[in-house]
C-alpha cells in the first residue's frame, strides 16, 4: 500500500511539472498531459544523430545594461547600445572598435556589413534624430515623426526608416560624407504607420507592415507603389520580411498584446500575388524563410483543451512552397522558439527557452544540440534572453545575463 501511494504521488508530481517556454513575454507553458506523437527522423532530442554541434561559440564578452543589439551579414559588424544610450561597434573577434558618448534616448541599433551603425530612439516623438555611425562621431538627420522601425537591406547598401507620421525614408549606405544631404533623401507616405520594415535590393523593393491602416505594402525604392494587402481587421499587426533572394515576401500577423489569432501570409514579392496563407490557431508567432522562399519555418503557442482544463504548448512547424504542412513538433520535453534558418533550408535552429540550441534538418530530425557553458566566474547556468541572426542564418548573436555571445554555424 505504501508503495502504491508513493507511486501515485510521483505520477502526480510529473504531471504537474510546467515547462518554461522562453524569455519572450508570453505565459509559462504547461506540458501536455497527452503529448502528440511526431513521426520524424531522429525524434529523440537527447540523442541527436551528430555529436558535432551545429553552432560554434566564437566569443563571449560582457555587455552590461544592454538595451539592444544587432549583427550584420558576414558577422563582421556587431553593435549594441546600453541603457544610457552609448553605442559600441565590435569586430568579428568581439573587440570594441569604438564607443560613443551617451546619446539621450537612443535605445535601438541596426548594423550594416560595411561597418555603418544606425542608432535611434524607438517610438519617441521628442527624439526623432537618426544617427549614422561609422565612427564615434555621427552624421545626424532629423526625420518627421517618431522612429518606429529601421531595417538594412540584404546587401547592406540601403536602409529604410519608418516614422509615426507614416513617412518611409530610403538611406544609401555607406554614406558619402562629401555628398551627404539629408534634405534629398527619398521618402514617401505609407498607408499606415510602418511598424515593421524589410528591404531587398535584389528586386529592389521596400516592404512595410502597417498599423492603424493595417496591412502590408510594397514599393519600389523611389516610392512607386507596387502592391498592397489591405487587412480588414484594424487590430491585426504584421511583421514582414523578404526571402534572401528577394522573390518572396512573408507577413506574420497577430492581434492584441497576447499576439493572438496568429496567421501567416506568403506573397510573390514582385507582383503581390498571394501564394498561400495559414491560420495557426495560436499566438506569439515567429517565422523565417529559406533563401529561395520555398520553405517557411514557424513557431507559435497553441492552447490545448482537456476535460480537466487547458494547457499551452509551443509548436514548431515547417511549410512548403504551397503552404502544405511538412511536419510539426512540440511535445512534453521540447518547447521550441525559432532562432535561425539556413539559406538552403536544410537546417533550422531553435532554443528550449533556457540555455540549449537544438538543430533540426528539413525532415524534422534532430541533428545536434549545443548547451551554452555556465558563467566561468559565478558558475551560474547560462540563459538565453534574446537572439538575432543574419539573413543567411550563418551567424547568431545571443544575449545572456550581462553578456553577449557570437556563434557561427558549422557544417
Amino acid at each position: 500500500m505504501i508503495q502504491r501511494i508513493l507511486l501515485l504521488g510521483a505520477i502526480a508530481l510529473v504531471l504537474g511539472v510546467a515547462v518554461r517556454l522562453s524569455t519572450a513575454p508570453v505565459p509559462a507553458i504547461a506540458t501536455s498531459p497527452r503529448p502528440a506523437t511526431v513521426a520524424a527522423q531522429g525524434d529523440d532530442i537527447s540523442s541527436p544523430r551528430s555529436a558535432q554541434p551545429r553552432w560554434q561559440v566564437l566569443w563571449t564578452r560582457p555587455a552590461p545594461a544592454l538595451a539592444a543589439m544587432d549583427v550584420a551579414e558576414g558577422g563582421a559588424t556587431i553593435t549594441w547600445v546600453d541603457l544610457k544610450g552609448s553605442v559600441r561597434r565590435l569586430n568579428a573577434r568581439g573587440r570594441t572598435l569604438w564607443q560613443t558618448p551617451p546619446f539621450p534616448g537612443v535605445n535601438r541599433v541596426a548594423a550594416a556589413p560595411s561597418g555603418t551603425v544606425l542608432a535611434y530612439s524607438h517610438l519617441n516623438p521628442a527624439a526623432s534624430t537618426l544617427r549614422i555611425l561609422s565612427s564615434p562621431r555621427p552624421l545626424e538627420t532629423k526625420v518627421q515623426g517618431a522612429i518606429w522601425n529601421v531595417a538594412v537591406s540584404d546587401q547592406g547598401d540601403r536602409a529604410v526608416v519608418g516614422t509615426g507620421e507614416r513617412w518611409v525614408y530610403i538611406l544609401p549606405l555607406p554614406v558619402n560624407v562629401k555628398k551627404w544631404n539629408p534634405e534629398k533623401l527619398p521618402r514617401w507616405r505609407a498607408e499606415g504607420i510602418p511598424d515593421s520594415l524589410a528591404l531587398t535590393t535584389q528586386e529592389p523593393l521596400a516592404l512595410a507592415g502597417t498599423w492603424q491602416e493595417a496591412g502590408v505594402s510594397a514599393w519600389s525604392l523611389d516610392g512607386t507603389p507596387r502592391w498592397n494587402h489591405e487587412e480588414q481587421d484594424p487590430a491585426r499587426l504584421y511583421t514582414v520580411d523578404f526571402s534572401a533572394d528577394g522573390k518572396t515576401a512573408i507577413g506574420v500577423s497577430a492581434k492584441g498584446p497576447r499576439e493572438a489569432h496568429a496567421r501567416v501570409h506568403v506573397w510573390n514579392a514582385e507582383t503581390g500575388r498571394l501564394l498561400w496563407q495559414k491560420n495557426l490557431d495560436g499566438f506569439h508567432p515567429k517565422a523565417l524563410t529559406s533563401e529561395d522562399g520555398r520553405l517557411v519555418a514557424v513557431t507559435y503557442v497553441k492552447t490545448l483543451s482537456y476535460r480537466t482544463g487547458s494547457a499551452m504548448q509551443r509548436k514548431l512547424a515547417l511549410f512548403d512552397a504551397q503552404g502544405r504542412l511538412l511536419w510539426e513538433k512540440g511535445v512534453l520535453y521540447f518547447s521550441p522558439e525559432l532562432v535561425a534558418f539556413s539559406a538552403g533550408g536544410d537546417r533550422l535552429t531553435v532554443t528550449d527557452g533556457a540555455s540549449t540550441l537544438y538543430t533540426l534538418d528539413a525532415r524534422g530530425g534532430f541533428v545536434s544540440k549545443l548547451r551554452l557553458p555556465a558563467d566561468p566566474k559565478t558558475g551560474a547556468p547560462a540563459r538565453i534572453h534574446e537572439t538575432t541572426t543574419t539573413e543567411d542564418g550563418a551567424y547568431l548573436l545571443i544575449r545572456r545575463d550581462g553578456q553577449i555571445s557570437l556563434l557561427k554555424s558549422v557544417s
